[in-house]
């Protein structure tokens, strides 16, 4: 619900602030515990690779990747390729976009 909640704001927001994504990570924060308590994994994944998204909307490339990081390792643990698959593509354009590659 929270990651809903979140993922909502985001997507109606129309001038960003950083105060707005910032509102946005503290309903994702919430999302993660509940997520974490009920041991759903796919929640997780689709929450902090959310969460990855935001600090890269915020510039924050480092904190950026080390969720896309904690993302790869909970989807390998899923052992679903295919997820893996359409995963290290986007973490690609990541790096594109952060000029790694």
């Amino acid at each position: 619900m929270y990651f809903n909640l979140g993922t909502f704001y985001y997507y109606t927001i129309s001038n960003p602030s950083t105060a707005d994504y910032e509102y946005v990570l503290t309903y994702f924060r919430k999302a993660v515990k509940i997520a974490e308590a009920a041991k759903d994994t796919i929640s997780l994944v689709q929450i902090i690779n959310g969460t990855s998204n935001i600090y890269t909307e915020l510039g924050r490339y480092d904190t950026a990747e080390l969720y896309l990081n904690k993302t790869e390792q909970l989807i390998s643990k899923l052992k679903m390729q295919r997820l893996y698959n359409n995963f290290t593509s986007t973490k690609d354009g990541f790096f594109n976009q952060k000029g790694i590659c």
